[in-house]
């Protein structure tokens, strides 16, 4: 059995009111700081801003909103937003590798990554009996002037984040 080629992607931050790809296509991206990622085609029921998280409408496996809940089981987040996507719109999320994403309280490097309580915000988590909402993981918490996050920076710094497989 072949398995076929790896398709990239040109441009994971393009926007539309029209599939660029059949909702849950999986597409390759070599991001220039970032290194290599893999993407996920989504539709927004409502509006995700670049670097919030994703998750899954309920009974949906296609149609994605800004995750809502701290803790939310991880087989129920799509990726992180690459780029705002307006709502009824489709784009790209990250789902494997690395990517930046919105810290809703000071972390550490390294800590363990969940959804955080405000919308589409990540937060640190504590790993006992919360293995199963673990996203990703904290890389750097300093931003492009090389200070590290702090309170003050919600919504304003985004930090990297290793993202387990959502695939």
């Amino acid at each position: 059995m072949s398995i076929g080629p790896i398709v990239y992607l040109s441009n994971p931050a393009d926007t539309s009111t029209t599939a660029l790809a059949a909702v849950g296509t999986i597409r390759a991206y070599d991001h220039p700081d970032l290194g290599y990622q893999l993407l996920k085609m989504v539709k927004a029921d409502s509006e995700i801003l670049i670097n919030e998280v994703a998750g899954f409408t309920l009974g949906s496996s296609v149609n994605v909103a800004k995750s809502t809940g701290e803790q939310v089981n991880a087989n129920l987040i799509a990726g992180v937003a690459v780029a705002t996507i307006p709502a009824s719109s489709y784009g790209w999320v990250v789902c494997a590798g690395q990517c930046y994403a919105d810290l809703q309280a000071t972390a550490g490097n390294r800590s363990t990554l969940s959804t955080g309580s405000t919308a589409g915000r990540v937060a640190d988590v504590a790993v006992g009996g919360f293995e199963h909402c673990i996203i990703g993981t904290l890389v750097d918490n300093t931003g492009e002037d090389g200070v590290a996050w702090a309170s003050t920076d919600a919504g304003t710094r985004k930090v990297i984040m290793r993202l387990n497989s959502l695939l």
